[in-house]
């Protein structure tokens, strides 16, 4: 789930014990290097290091599962990965998941009938959840 330390682990005991890695790739690491410095020259600067690095890490790998087309063509055309990739969504069945009685919820969790904002996502910095904290804050919704 990530090309760094359990991901090299993997990729360590994989050779070590002839097995194939699969690697799954969610979230180009360059991204991050606004976590780093907001400094331009910086920012770039490790924003090519981790291509670099996620270019050196799943080309190693033996299959790379992505959850997008979109996934696929950065790994393939902007990082450069030279590796099989499969596109894996991460989609939910609606068959399965069908909506539920949206009235029997908000009396069940006492959300009266007004507006309701939500979120089901991971909790990152890049997500910028404060600016929808602060949006629903200027709003008469539900949070």
């Amino acid at each position: 789930h990530t090309p760094f330390g359990l991901g090299l682990a993997g990729l360590r005991l994989a050779r070590r014990h002839d097995l194939p890695l699969v690697a799954t790739y969610h979230t180009p690491t360059a991204e991050y290097a606004e976590y780093l410095s907001s400094v331009g020259a910086i920012e770039r600067g490790v924003e090519r290091t981790a291509e670099r690095y996620e270019r050196w890490f799943f080309d190693r790998a033996d299959a790379v599962i992505v959850p997008s087309e979109d996934a696929k063509r950065r790994l393939l055309e902007e990082v450069g990965v030279d590796a099989d990739i499969a596109v894996l969504s991460n989609g939910i069945d609606i068959e399965q998941f069908a909506p539920a009685d949206g009235d029997e919820f908000r009396r069940r969790h006492d959300l009266g009938d007004g507006p309701i904002i939500g979120y089901t996502g991971r909790h990152g910095y890049e997500k910028h959840l404060d600016e929808l904290i602060r949006a629903a804050a200027d709003l008469d919704v539900t949070l």
